[in-house]
């Protein structure tokens, strides 16, 4: 059986494999036609990560690098906060 899909995304990558969703996402690749999309972001670039964009990504893909290796990480430039809220509140939070 094949899905169709046209658009495989596959956000945070790196954090799906260090949770040890490899087979998972290697599986539901396994079901989808190869002429799809796939668009595959990750903060980090490990080992595991590499082989998976082996099997996701066309062999003509293109990488690109927000950052330069000379200049700061992104995620030490970006504001992050935490709101503690009752459970009812959660929706209203969000907004």
């Amino acid at each position: 059986m094949i899905w169709e899909v046209q658009t495989l995304v596959l956000d945070e990558a790196d954090q799906m494999l260090e949770l040890g969703f490899q087979p998972a996402i290697t599986r539901i690749i396994g079901f989808l036609r190869p002429e799809r999309q796939t668009l595959l972001f990750s903060a980090t670039v490990p080992k595991k990560l590499t082989e998976v964009a082996g099997i996701a990504v066309k062999k003509d893909h293109v990488y690109l690098n927000c950052i330069p290796k000379d200049q700061e990480q992104t995620h030490s430039k970006v504001n992050q906060e935490c709101m503690i809220v009752p459970i009812q509140s959660t929706i209203h939070a969000i907004f």
